[in-house]
């Protein structure tokens, strides 16, 4: 990756430009023109302007030349560097203590009225970002300190001339690792129509003290930027973390101006604060579209009430597991290596849950009534008692997602209409109905009739042939007893042999071996 990076002057403004070459793809994003008249800085440090490797940070502003860094006992080292994107020098002084001291004599003018302006990001309180001192060694131990930003040793930024006449933010800290744009002003007693030696404090834009202060000191001096004497004022003077865009006007500039300024150059330092669409609100939350979504941050979110944040690589914002008719507030975070963070939140009310419809499976019919199944019950849910148009309905059984229903009291074939509602704490109310029948009484078909009537006249016919055979027994005795006697008297003669007898015809010769008697 190529970074090109150059000032661009403007109508009094200076604008940043940064020019990204990633392989075939240009990616060109200018800063934009102020609409505010910003006036041209005495002083300008930018970090493009800062060779590590010799320790010069040359000036941009009207007034050309450059500032030396020092550090410990006035030896050189070059552990610092300057940062892309952000435009700022990082101070590291784990090892060395650093501050760049501007090798041109201030003269007594920059005492009568003066803005300072810089951008900082720093975890270490006790420590200073820019301000005067009389003399440009290293480490002076005369000549007199004064117009010093820095931040307390309670971790807030702080301005003041002529000690202890001091602005201090107030609530928050900044030495909280974020950037933070820092702007002092001070109206001096020539100053026509301002209040006499009246500072002002600006952070991030927004005024946020005023203070009637003593006439500045030292007034011709060097400005040292990182350092370095804070005696009375915080615990040290070098300054631990990295700032970056350092302007010196000799003017107090308006507040509208220093809204600009920030407007202009916080893209640089700072994610934007994420803007929301409309919400869309749905029964377990909401969704959102992040208005001005950026694919080069990284996005999280957090949710109030249970909720659940999820973001799409389109911006969308989805809530979900929050409770019907409930009100929601979904913080969303932008992040980005050493960028400070964007956040903001967004809230909306969950809309009324969905009605839970029972479904039912297949009636089966009985003799009196039918049987059905509910196959989607949920005890979650309130459900009235079932109620039938006709007979009775009862409960049979529950199981899991399943309840048995019985219609009871119906005619043979009769039918009858189940009707059963749900309902629930902010959900829409549910309802649906079941018909059902008993078993039809039997009915005969003329088929039916035909085969009856044919089974009862088989039937009749072999009763009469049996009544006609019964009629002829007293014939056949008679008849038996007349052939006994006509056999009797055919057959009279006896011929007896041993103990066997037999009967032959009158006249005729008994058998061989048997005797007539």
């Amino acid at each position: 990756m190529d970074i090109i990076k150059t000032t661009v002057p403007r109508r009094g403004l200076h604008i940043s430009v940064v020019i990204t070459l990633v392989s075939s793809l240009l990616s060109f994003t200018p800063q934009p023109l102020a609409l505010a008249t910003i006036p041209e800085p005495i002083y300008e440090f930018l970090a493009s302007g800062y060779e590590p490797t010799t320790g010069v940070w040359t000036r941009t502003g009207s007034d050309k030349g450059s500032v030396t860094r020092t550090a410990k006992a006035g030896v050189l080292g070059f552990p610092l560097k300057n940062l892309t994107p952000q435009e700022s020098v990082e101070f590291d002084v784990s090892t060395n203590e650093y501050q760049f001291i501007n090798n041109v004599q201030e003269t007594t003018a920059v005492a009568q009225a003066f803005t300072i302006s810089a951008w900082f990001k720093t975890a270490t309180a006790g420590r200073k970002i820019i301000g005067m001192e009389g003399l440009d060694t290293p480490k002076p131990v005369t000549g007199g300190y004064d117009k010093n930003l820095y931040i307390n040793t309670a971790g807030q930024l702080t301005f003041g001339t002529q000690f202890p006449k001091r602005i201090t933010s107030s609530g928050a800290r900044e030495d909280d690792n974020q950037w933070h744009h820092a702007v002092a002003t001070y109206t001096g007693t020539t100053t026509a129509g301002a209040t006499s030696n009246e500072v002002k404090l600006y952070l991030n834009g927004a005024l946020v003290g005023t203070e009637t202060s003593a006439p500045a000191l030292v007034n011709t001096g060097y400005w040292r930027i990182g350092g370095y004497t804070m005696a009375g004022w915080a615990t040290t003077g070098y300054f631990i973390g990295s700032i970056g865009q350092v302007s010196i006007y000799n003017s107090a500039i308006s507040q509208s101006v220093v809204e600009e300024i920030y407007a202009v150059t916080k893209s640089t330092y700072q994610i934007p604060t994420p803007t929301f669409g409309t919400p869309t609100t749905t029964s377990n939350g909401f969704t959102v579209q992040i208005s001005n979504y950026n694919a080069a941050y990284t996005w999280s979110g957090t949710a109030t009430s249970s909720g659940s944040v999820s973001i799409s690589d389109t911006g969308l914002v989805t809530v979900t597991g929050v409770a019907p008719l409930t009100s929601s507030t979904a913080t969303i975070t932008a992040t980005r290596t050493g960028y400070s963070n964007g956040t903001a939140t967004v809230t909306a009310t969950s809309t009324t849950g969905a009605a839970l419809t029972p479904t039912f499976g297949s009636t089966t019919a009985t003799t009196d009534g039918f049987t059905v199944s509910i196959t989607n019950y949920d005890a979650a849910y309130t459900w009235a008692t079932p109620t039938v148009s006709a007979g009775t309905v009862a409960i049979t059984s529950t199981t899991g997602a399943t309840r048995v229903l019985t219609v009871t009291g119906l005619s043979p074939g009769a039918s009858a209409t189940i009707t059963q509602n749900t309902s629930r704490t902010s959900y829409s109310n549910g309802t649906a109905t079941v018909s059902g029948s008993a078993t039809a009484a039997a009915q005969s078909t003329a088929a039916d009739n035909s085969a009856a009537q044919a089974e009862a006249a088989r039937r009749a016919r072999e009763q009469q042939e049996l009544i006609d055979i019964l009629a002829l027994i007293p014939k056949i005795g008679e008849l038996t007893l007349s052939l006994g006697e006509t056999t009797r008297s055919l057959y009279s003669t006896k011929c007896v042999k041993g103990k066997t007898t037999k009967f032959v015809k009158k006249g005729s010769k008994c058998p061989k071996g048997y005797k007539k008697k």
